[in-house]
């Protein structure tokens, strides 16, 4: 990739966009202000929302107001700080592209600031909690750990969790860099729309194929959608899994299908709201809310507690924790898997290579992507090519044991 990429047909993106640097102050927004304003009005204050609670349209909201909580991350000045580094990277990006210019530094900027809006949401959050709430409720000995082990019986601090979603974002900020990027050019009179949870991650591999709707960021088949304004969104998807599209990074959408599709992700998504930049789409919104009104989980996160039934020396077997198990003290582990949003058909535009390519250990990690090989304890991958099925009892919801090996680096 060269080190600046014109981009002579990105004149259909907003002209709102700017990169202002996120305020220390206690109102802390979890999806920032920079990135809600190119879906605002012409003031860069306000923006059209769609109350999910309600099922109201609301014209010309406060920017301000909108995606924040009281001291969300905390007090410390290091998160905030750490925060506005990657909201600036973002902002000078969009901002070149204002100019119809990018520079390849900011693709990078583009997947980092991804990964840090997929963890610090409230729904975020409310997942970890409940993982957290599951940890405290499992039985050893006939107790639950909650009254038991220390680390349980602390309350759990909501900003403690946030802190520590921001510490997996700085670490897994790179996780997606591998991923094809392409800027959705919307051509179409259906606009892109937003959310309070606008970072989808989704997986056409695992979901249609593999009737398996949980995967993680390194699976084979990952595709990742953010809107970027009503005209534009950026993308990144597996190449080894689907077959390239667009010219460079460049891809114009003129199927208004394809745009919806990719709006039902995030109305599945969205916690409270969504948002849109033309009031006269508001009819649009309202039906597209109340059509993936059944898409949506109270629950996005499968908890799988197992706990030890066997040791051949190599591996340890653990399979299903049942009420029978309630009074063992036999050691146990916890599995999670993160649900996916999936739309009603997939866009157009992901198609499957032929031979669609992924990486193995035949374990319970499933297939990942080359570049997700050679992290530590993981050097025994090989390459197949992508079965079109995997065996039922394969899928997290319905897998009964697994064997992990006693270094517990792989399971299989």
């Amino acid at each position: 990739m060269q080190g600046k990429i014109h981009a002579k047909l990105w004149r259909v993106t907003a002209a709102h966009t700017t990169s202002a640097p996120m305020a220390s102050n206690k109102n802390q927004h979890f999806v920032p202000k920079t990135y809600l304003r190119p879906f605002g009005n012409q003031d860069q204050r306000s923006i059209n929302l769609y109350a999910l609670e309600t099922g109201r349209c609301i014209e010309g909201a406060s920017i301000k107001k909108q995606c924040s909580r009281n001291y969300f991350y905390g007090s410390e000045p290091v998160f905030e700080d750490f925060i506005q580094f990657f909201e600036g990277r973002y902002g000078q990006a969009m901002g070149r592209l204002q100019q119809l210019e990018i520079m390849a530094s900011d693709i990078g900027a583009m997947f980092d600031f991804f990964v840090l809006q997929y963890l610090r949401t409230p729904h975020q959050l409310s997942q970890r909690k409940e993982v957290f709430e599951a940890f405290r409720n499992t039985k050893i000995g006939g107790k639950p750990l909650r009254d038991v082990h220390a680390e349980a019986m602390k309350p759990i601090d909501d900003q403690r969790e946030m802190q520590e979603q921001i510490y997996i974002a700085a670490k897994a900020a790179n996780m997606l860099h591998d991923l094809r990027p392409v800027f959705l050019i919307n051509r179409t009179k259906v606009p892109f729309v937003t959310s309070d949870n606008p970072a989808c991650v989704t997986n056409r591999l695992y979901t249609q194929r593999y009737q398996d709707q949980t995967s993680g960021l390194i699976q084979s088949g990952t595709a990742i959608f953010l809107p970027l304004t009503s005209r534009l969104a950026f993308m990144g998807y597996d190449e080894d899994v689907f077959q390239p599209f667009g010219k460079g990074i460049e891809h114009h959408v003129s199927n208004e299908r394809d745009v919806d599709r990719i709006n039902e992700l995030q109305a599945q998504l969205a916690t409270q709201t969504l948002y849109f930049t033309e009031w006269t789409d508001r009819e649009y919104v309202e039906r597209l809310a109340e059509r993936c009104a059944k898409m949506r989980r109270d629950n996005w996160a499968f908890i799988w507690t197992a706990i030890l039934d066997g040791d051949d020396g190599e591996f340890e077997r653990f399979r299903t924790v049942t009420e029978a198990d309630a009074e063992s003290t036999a050691t146990r582990i916890t599995a999670v898997s993160m649900y996916n949003a999936a739309p009603s058909t997939w866009p157009s535009f992901l198609k499957f290579k032929l031979r669609p390519r992924g990486y193995t250990t035949g374990s319970a990690v499933g297939f990942v992507r080359e570049a997700h090989t050679e992290a530590k304890g993981r050097k025994r991958f090989r390459c197949v090519v992508l079965p079109l099925s995997i065996p039922v009892n394969q899928q997290p919801q319905n897998r009964h044991v697994i064997y992990m090996r006693k270094d517990q680096t792989e399971r299989r």
